[in-house]
C-alpha cells in the first residue's frame, strides 16, 4: 500500500465530518476510478457517514467538472491528470520555495 494512499484514508477518516462532498470525491477518485455517480455517492454516505443526497452529490461532482478537476466519461468520473499536474507543481514548488526559506 502507497504512503500516499495511507495517508488520503487516514485523513479521510479523520476528517469526513467537516469535508466537502467535492473533498471526499476527489479524496475517493484518488483511490479508485473510474466510479459512477452512484458508486461515489454511497462511498461519501456509507463508507464516510456523510449525509448527503444524489442530487447535491452530482452538483458538487458536476462542479468539479467544469472546474477541470475531473473528468466525465460514459457516466464515469475520474481525476483530471491535468490537475493533478498542477497539483504537483505547486506541491514541488512550495516545498523549494520552503527549504529555500529554511537555509536561510
Amino acid at each position: 500500500m502507497s504512503a500516499m494512499y495511507e495517508m488520503t484514508r487516514l485523513l479521510s477518516a479523520k476528517t469526513a465530518k467537516r469535508k466537502t462532498l467535492a473533498d471526499l470525491a476527489v479524496a475517493i477518485l484518488g483511490r479508485e476510478w473510474p466510479l459512477s455517480l452512484n458508486a461515489i455517492h454511497q462511498k461519501i454516505t456509507k463508507g464516510h457517514g456523510k449525509a448527503a443526497s444524489i442530487q447535491a452529490t452530482h452538483k458538487s461532482l458536476a462542479r468539479l467538472v467544469r472546474q477541470n478537476v475531473l473528468l466525465k466519461s460514459k457516466k464515469r468520473y475520474r481525476l483530471s491528470p491535468k490537475w493533478l499536474e498542477q497539483v504537483n507543481n505547486f506541491s514541488m514548488q512550495t516545498k523549494e520555495a520552503y527549504a529555500l526559506s529554511c537555509n536561510s
